[in-house]
């Protein structure tokens, strides 16, 4: 599992640093629009089109490698059992897996009907693509979390019955659920 475990990180690299040239490419935008909007007195029409856009390249190429880092902004108000954590972790698999298939048949949908931003005309499939591909990853990451900590919390409990480790509260609170 830990070859996989880094094998699909190398890959989320791969697809945050295409979200890194799509901030490169909007950033280099938003200046060249701001530069012409002052200097003579008008930007380029459909800017705002083309950084939403790519906004979304950045916001999608991203997801899978801060899920599978778990870099997502936690708050935990009260501690919640390990079955009801699996429970809403397996939940969330679905609900990214039931947005890719909607969102890739959306996305058909408008490549087929010829659906473009209004001003530039820019096609909005290829981002519906990015949008399903990014929850797809996002979901494949999910799954790669949970089976690596059940392997993680089976190895703590026996080396824990094997004596290898102290019965310290941060241990028993690992296996529990609460690390």
């Amino acid at each position: 599992m830990e070859k996989i475990t880094k094998g699909f990180e190398k890959f989320t690299i791969f697809c945050c640093i295409l979200g890194a040239v799509a901030v490169v490419v909007l950033t280099m935008t938003t200046v060249i629009d701001v530069f012409l909007r002052t200097t003579i007195r008008g930007g380029f029409g459909g800017s705002v089109e083309l950084v939403s856009a790519l906004l979304t390249a950045v916001v999608y190429f991203g997801a899978g490698y801060c899920t599978l880092k778990q870099g997502m902004i936690v708050v935990d108000l009260f501690k919640i059992p390990r079955p009801i954590e699996i429970f809403h972790e397996i939940l969330s698999i679905i609900m990214s897996l039931i947005i890719v298939y909607s969102t890739t048949g959306a996305a058909f949908f408008s490549m087929h009907t010829g659906v473009a931003s209004l001003r530039l005309g820019i096609p909005k499939w290829p981002f519906m693509f990015i949008t399903a591909f990014g929850f797809l990853v996002m979901a494949v990451a999910l799954l790669i979390n949970l089976i690596n900590d059940e392997i993680d919390r089976k190895r703590l409990a026996n080396a824990l019955l094997e004596g290898q480790l102290e019965d310290s509260d941060e241990d028993v609170s690992a296996i529990e659920g609460g690390a």
